[in-house]
């Protein structure tokens, strides 16, 4: 009995030690691994935060302060005189030229009958008619016929509206017309609606041969 008691004794004793020296090396390796809660000066510091820039924070002050701003200037209205083109100066567009085409024109001749007076035969007698376009289209002489072989005649062709232009006629007055009275006329075609035929006819008193 005093035997066995002895064993039992021992064996607690020995696990009793065996206890003791696995708590103390748990606590060693605690000790190594996380330092002391208590020993705040161990732990790294929180860094503290920047102080903050001025000059970056700083806003500028227009920017909420539309009144600071330099303001728009305003477009110049535009110079109509400037932009509007002179009627007077500014070439005829093709609108123009077809308003003066379908606009009518109108013939007028202050003269149509001319009396030369006396003249001698084998001579030349000419005078000059003068053809106005009193219309507001544009007058175009497309001939201008004699009546007979013995007249020559040359003609402006084109009128504009308000324009003027000429006729001339020339006649040869021949010698066995000596002590006769000569009559010459010739026809204008234009294309006045109103008026497209004409005459005009020039006179003369061709005397007798000395």
């Amino acid at each position: 009995m005093k035997s066995s008691s002895a064993i039992a004794a021992l064996t607690l004793a020995l696990a009793l030690s065996l206890f003791c020296a696995a708590s103390l090396a748990a606590q060693r390796i605690t000790a190594a691994v996380a330092p002391p809660a208590d020993n705040p000066a161990q732990l790294p510091s929180a860094e503290d935060p920047a102080p903050p820039d001025d000059d970056a924070a700083a806003v500028d002050p227009s920017a909420d302060n539309p009144a600071q701003l330099p303001p728009a200037e305003d477009p110049a209205p535009p110079d109509d005189a400037a932009a509007a083109p002179d009627p007077e100066r500014a070439p005829a567009g093709p609108r123009d030229e077809l308003a003066a085409a379908a606009a009518p024109p109108k013939i007028v001749l202050p003269e149509t009958d001319f009396d030369y007076g006396e003249a001698q035969p084998s001579t030349a007698i000419t005078h000059e008619f003068l053809v106005r376009n009193e219309g507001e289209g544009n007058l175009a002489i497309t001939d201008v016929v004699p009546g007979c072989g013995c007249s020559v005649v040359s003609f402006t062709n084109f009128i504009p509206a308000g324009h003027e232009g000429r006729i001339t006629l020339t006649v040869d007055l021949y010698a066995e017309w000596a002590g006769h009275n000569v009559n010459k006329s010739a026809t204008i075609l234009s294309n006045d609606p109103e008026n497209p035929t004409m005459r005009i006819t020039m006179r003369a008193r061709v005397l007798d041969k000395k």
